[in-house]
């Protein structure tokens, strides 16, 4: 992250800039000139840009995981045990 200072040069070998969100409203001039692998430079270019409320960083809201919910069946009753078989009659005997 770059932070600009008024009179203050900015070199890079990108070419992006990614450029402080901290800076103070008002106008502000930017000029570029840019260097090419033999070293010649471009034509200077300038743009100027208003700043018109400062920014303020959104939080980013850390992911908070949801308990995966367990399946019921629905309408569907448990099981009821089997009934225990009946024990055997006693028979007596005549003799």
């Amino acid at each position: 992250m770059t932070t600009f200072k008024q009179g203050q040069s900015v070199t890079t070998t990108k070419p992006s800039v990614v450029v402080d969100a901290g800076m103070p409203v008002g106008r502000h001039r930017f000029r570029l000139v840019v260097f090419d692998t033999a070293g010649n430079a471009s034509k200077l270019q300038e743009v100027v840009v208003q700043i018109t409320s400062p920014v303020v960083p959104t939080p980013v809201p850390t992911p908070v995981p949801v308990p995966t919910p367990v399946p019921r069946p629905v309408g569907i009753k448990p099981a009821k045990p089997a009934a225990k078989p009946a024990a055997p009659r006693k028979t007596r005997s005549k003799t």
